[in-house]
């Protein structure tokens, strides 16, 4: 080969690499970013850890069993999270239902399968002047029990004799203690993408015209739960988006707001996954085992199984705080305790285990908590710095105290909610049965895809093609 048609070459490697290299760092161009502005109330941070506990203690599980199908490609979605006060201690987002379309405040709660909004002649929901009417929707048509998502996803609802409409009625508790029923119906979702309303696919959501206690505000739930007819089951099976979702739940009270949830993959993340307990109950996983500063407790790991319906390991994002059965929440407090006793004061506050600072100090006593890891099946673990288990309490007359986040359960479960998935990618990934996270700043940019993101293949052919280049340049010449 001559030296020009080598040099040509040459060229031409440089120019597929770099197209190589274009499309492997670019998102997959047949599916565009949707955005959905989530916000969270900030009130929450300002709450103590008993009322924080309290707020939890009103939670009922909701259990539903529900059938997936596969979907072919789909989109990519995104809610963006900002502050707000309004609301008591929630991950909420604004969500347009409708034609004309209809904005409504509706919570982010992942134990929760049902997406409903509160509707026109609603009794007892909060009085915030904002509801769904479907009347007024050109779009919206009501589901009746000869429906066959009806009789897949509420079965139950029309066993009364020449009962026509398909309704529901929710019997758990989030944090108010509230009941509601109503009916249900199906209207299209705008979801905006890159800032542009540009997808409108059609969901079924339940109207509430009854509510025993409002949701402080809140006018609906999104429905990201794990059953077959959650909003996320919904629009994969229309082809209009994946079925992974992740969420970013910021920790900070400042202005540039509460995190992000995407409905999609992320992107150019190096995420830790641990597989999904195959159960219909909700987002669980195999917690093995809990180290402190580096050392494994001693806990039986039967501790944490998941044992008809009882015990396992679920995350939440509905809860404030965290839970682990008694066993292992006292050798998990015991072992603080004797790492930090040499710093500060222990302390019980209202039978909370706190921590005092025991003089004037010029740093914060936050520095002398160890890491926590809680380590999941596959080798995965979950580091928590100390801001992921403690909260700052106060006491008179006291500089500082900081509190264990983490509570006894009563029901011999561990629930992993906002302490400690706060500042961190938790990405749901039920085309994989698998769920991941990663520390992040919530407030920056995340890029996601609608498809798993790999830079491998052209990582190999990159390296292949330069190889190439040196030999030739090498001994051919």
């Amino acid at each position: 080969m001559s030296r020009k048609a080598l040099d040509i070459f040459t060229i031409l490697i440089f120019f597929i690499s770099l197209h190589c290299s274009s499309y492997c760092s670019s998102p997959a161009s047949a599916h565009s970013n949707k955005q959905f502005k989530l916000l969270k109330d900030v009130r929450s941070l300002k709450h103590n850890l008993s009322q924080l506990y309290h707020l939890d203690k009103a939670r009922l599980s909701r259990r539903r069993l529900d059938q997936q199908s596969p979907s072919p490609s789909a989109a990519v979605a995104q809610f963006m999270v900002e502050n707000d006060s309004m609301h008591n201690g929630l991950y909420y987002t604004k969500v347009s239902l409708g034609s004309p379309p209809k904005e409504l405040f509706v919570q982010i709660d992942t134990a929760v399968s049902d997406m409903w909004v509160s509707c026109s002649s609603c009794n007892g929901c909060p009085q915030t002047g904002n509801f769904y009417d479907a009347s007024k929707s050109s779009t919206s048509y009501l589901i009746s029990c000869s429906d066959m998502w009806c009789q897949r996803g509420a079965p139950n609802t029309c066993a009364m004799e020449q009962q026509i409409q398909c309704t529901y009625s929710l019997n758990y508790r989030v944090f108010t203690g509230a009941e509601l029923s109503g009916y249900y119906v199906s209207d299209v979702i705008h979801l905006d993408t890159n800032g542009t309303s540009d997808t409108s696919p059609t969901v079924h959501f339940g109207c509430t015209t009854f509510m025993t206690q409002s949701f402080m505000g809140i006018e609906g739930n999104l429905g990201l739960g794990k059953s077959g007819h959650s909003l996320i089951s919904q629009l994969h099976d229309q082809g209009d988006a994946p079925k992974v979702f992740f969420h970013c739940l910021s920790g900070s009270d400042g202005e540039s707001g509460a995190g992000i949830l995407v409905l999609g993959h992320p992107q150019g993340q190096n995420v830790v996954y641990t597989p999904l307990v195959d159960t219909w109950l909700g987002y669980y996983i195999n917690l093995k085992s809990i180290s402190v500063d580096g050392q494994t407790l001693a806990i039986d790991p039967s501790t944490f199984a998941l044992l008809d319906r009882v015990g396992g390991t679920q995350i939440d994002s509905g809860y404030n705080l965290a839970y682990l059965p008694a066993d292992a929440y006292f050798s998990f407090v015991e072992a603080v305790t004797k790492l930090v006793s040499h710093s500060v004061q222990p302390h019980l506050i209202n039978g909370r285990h706190c921590y005092l600072s025991t003089s004037s100090v010029l740093y914060s006593v936050l520095d002398k908590f160890p890491m926590i890891s809680l380590n999941f099946e596959g080798d995965a673990s979950m580091h928590l710095r100390p801001k992921d288990y403690l909260i700052q309490d106060y006491l008179e007359g006291e500089s500082e105290v900081w509190c264990i986040g983490f509570m006894e359960s009563t029901h011999g479960n561990t629930v992993l909610g906002d302490l400690v998935l706060k500042d961190k990618l938790i990405v749901y990934d039920l085309e994989a049965e698998r769920l991941g996270w990663t520390n992040y700043d919530c407030s920056s940019y995340i890029n996601a895809t609608s498809t798993v993101s790999s830079d491998a293949p052209c990582v190999i052919l990159g390296w292949v093609l330069w190889v190439i280049i040196v030999v030739w340049h090498v001994f051919v010449i």
